[in-house]
């Protein structure tokens, strides 16, 4: 055999043994989406890692990246789980600069970890990693481009990189360390429902930004990194216990009745004014916590200690406190004016008016509607009703034409009058001390407050000056001054207004919160006259101050109330809402305030508004997933994971405390983080 035929077979038996190989490989990675490589292959020998290794580019995988991992050891499963995902993004992004951040303090403070960390990072790809965040590295890779992309345009951009967020259980966790890191186990997408951990609770909503957020460096160094005041691993600050409520358009609400895309009222921390929110998430974790106290006469409140209050200081900075570092000057503020109140009025002066005489004075006699007021007793009072029925509906009629209607078997002394002759014009007249509506008047003002009941629709489509007419004339009607050298109405508060109906004193108290007054309701037992039994009057507060100190300076308030402010355990559900704003108005046991909400919301905003991508992040498992509290639960279902589109521009963030900042310097060495003293 001539030496041309001996290479022409060395080359062919040489391509066909390449075509082997990558056949074989194919076929490997076709079964890895459902098995570990550990089933398929004995080991991971010399012919295996070349079969990954000589894919096309995945040398120069990762070049500019930088991974910061947040990280301590347990000595056990965490620990463990880190070691495999070393590996594994060692091999799937070899060129990316993997850097662990550690913290010695107690509790561990996972936003120190991340900062440190950055100070010893060099690429130009910033992506923050939970140790136990198990997700492609082709996602990185893809983000990373759009990133590098977006940067020639001048463009910002950073991502939180999935749309479905799953809690592996124990045993899908140890599917995935069985496998080599080289070809590792892979799940579907959803994951099979018996390998998403079961829920002993309820969740929705999901921590934005949890276990990867994807950022150019700049992001990270104009947003001054992370805000070193938050300590823990970052989900011990879910706020109040199931007693708490919050306040939407459609009332108050508890968490169970919450929903994703309710509107909250929420405060501006940085203007002081209060603005409808929609609610971007619901955080709700069992099991038991350690809790604040803080009870008096004026406030209610059962928090965690790194919930987060907006606070103003003794010279009228505004400030964010946690629960566990209020001091005694510090103030909470309990109202504030709304800022959405329409500018337009879609009702005329005199209707609000009637509005309020009807729901404080006023009575359904039928298909009437009767405005009760003594001429003898509040002759201003008649004065005011009589002019607004006069400009609403005409001048006083002396009757009211029958309407055709007769009931069954009266036989009337004149001919029925056909019902087209019928007179529907909206008629009143006055009877003694009541001022009576035809049944056409009385549904133009039943309209507005059904039932009595002024409903919240009517309220919100009122401007600043008919509410404070309808907060006026209401309390005219049942309102009562609690300081005799004060008037009925005081602007700022020091009255009470009470009623039998509990749903039309919550209403009017809606239209107070919706003024800036502060408010609280309780209810109390009264005798009634001429009867033996008792009924209950619904009792809402209107406070002076806005602002309110809940640390007493000693065992005692300010002001001499009793009150408490300490420690305690608390067994049950701890929840909290997302807002843009991290604000809500809470209630608890009838005492209203804002407060703030949950501190991953903020790391929503570190940059500009967040994109996603089409995919699904999983959490590896170990037994003490997320929180120092052993106990915490966790839902492993699917939760969108960024639809939500919280995050603002930059602009919208720069100088606001609560969002994920902390103190900046630029010298030779980088930027230096320090930490925030309380």
């Amino acid at each position: 055999m001539t030496l041309p035929w001996i290479i022409g077979l060395a080359a062919v038996v040489l391509t066909a043994g390449i075509g082997a190989v990558f056949l074989v490989r194919h076929i490997v990675h076709r079964r890895i989406g459902q098995q570990g490589t550990k089933d398929v292959l004995p080991g991971p020998g010399p012919v295996a890692r070349a079969w990954t290794r000589h894919r096309p580019g995945r040398v120069s995988s990762g070049k500019g990246i930088t991974l910061l991992v947040p990280f301590r050891s347990d000595g056990d499963r965490r620990s463990e789980t880190w070691a495999w995902l070393k590996e594994y993004w060692g091999f799937w992004l070899p060129a990316a600069e993997l850097i662990e951040g550690h913290d010695e303090n107690t509790p561990f403070c996972k936003t120190a970890a991340v900062n440190s960390a950055f100070c010893r990072s060099r690429g130009d790809i910033i992506v923050i990693l939970d140790a136990d965040c198990y997700i492609d590295a082709s996602v990185i890779l893809g983000c990373t481009a759009q990133i590098r992309r977006a940067r020639r345009l001048h463009r910002r951009m950073w991502f939180v990189p999935y749309r479905h967020f799953y809690r592996l259980t124990d045993e899908a966790s140890r599917m995935v360390l069985g496998s080599y890191p080289q070809s590792p186990y892979r799940f579907t997408s959803p994951p099979p429902p018996e390998h998403t951990e079961e829920s002993s609770g309820q969740s929705s909503g999901h921590w934005y930004g949890a276990l990867i957020t994807i950022m150019p460096r700049e992001a990270f160094i104009i947003a001054g990194g992370m805000d070193e005041r938050f300590n823990g691993w970052g989900g011990e600050d879910l706020c109040a216990d199931e007693e708490t409520q919050i306040l939407t358009t459609d009332g108050w609400k508890s968490y169970q009745d919450l929903s994703i895309g309710d509107l909250a009222l929420t405060l501006n921390h940085e203007t002081g004014m209060s603005e409808w929110q929609r609610v971007e998430g619901i955080n709700i974790v069992p099991g038991e916590h350690e809790m604040i106290s803080a009870e008096s006469k004026t406030h209610s409140s059962l928090t965690t200690l790194n919930h987060r209050w907006p606070a103003l200081s003794r010279t009228g900075e505004r400030l964010w406190r946690t629960s566990a570092t209020l001091r005694s000057h510090d103030r909470i503020p309990v109202a504030a004016e709304c800022a959405d109140l329409p500018d337009t009025a879609k009702y005329s002066d005199d209707l609000v008016e009637l509005a309020a005489w009807m729901w404080t004075e006023g009575s359904i006699q039928g298909r009437n509607v009767d405005i009760t007021q003594s001429h003898e007793v509040h002759p201003e009072n008649c004065a005011r009703i009589t002019a607004a029925l006069t400009r609403t509906f005409g001048p006083e009629s002396s009757h009211f034409p029958h309407r055709g209607h007769y009931k069954a078997g009266y036989i009337p002394a004149q001919p029925r009058r056909a019902k087209s002759e019928a007179d529907y014009t909206p008629r009143w007249k006055r009877t003694g001390d009541h001022f009576v509506l035809n049944p056409e008047a009385g549904e133009i003002v039943q309209a507005l407050a059904p039932g009595r009941v002024p409903s919240r629709e009517f309220l919100l489509a009122l401007t600043r000056a008919q509410l404070e007419l309808f907060i006026q004339v209401s309390m005219l009607g049942d309102g009562s001054a609690s300081r005799p050298q004060r008037t009925h109405v005081p602007s700022r508060g020091s009255a009470t207004l009470e009623q039998k109906d509990p749903a039309a004193v919550e209403a009017f108290a809606f239209a107070l919160i919706l003024s800036g007054r502060g408010v609280s309701i309780s209810t109390r037992g009264t005798p009634a006259r001429r009867t033996r039994f008792h009924y209950f009057m619904t009792v809402v507060t209107i406070h002076e101050r806005v602002l309110r100190s809940i640390v007493p300076v000693t065992r005692r308030t300010p002001r001499g109330v009793d009150g408490t402010f300490e420690r305690t355990t608390y067994s049950g559900d701890v929840w909290c809402p997302s807002t843009l704003n991290g604000t809500w108005l809470a209630r608890r046991h009838g005492k209203v305030y804002f407060t703030g909400n949950s501190f991953m919301n903020a790391l929503d905003t570190i940059y500009c508004k967040h994109h996603t991508t089409r995919n699904q992040v999983l959490h590896l498992w170990h037994p003490h997933i997320g929180t120092v509290h052993i106990e915490r639960a966790w839902v492993g279902q699917s939760t969108p994971g960024s639809n939500n589109k919280l995050a603002t521009r930059y602009q919208g963030a720069f100088g606001r405390l609560e969002r994920m900042r902390a103190l900046t310097r630029e010298d030779g060495a980088g930027v230096l983080f320090t930490r925030r003293s309380p």
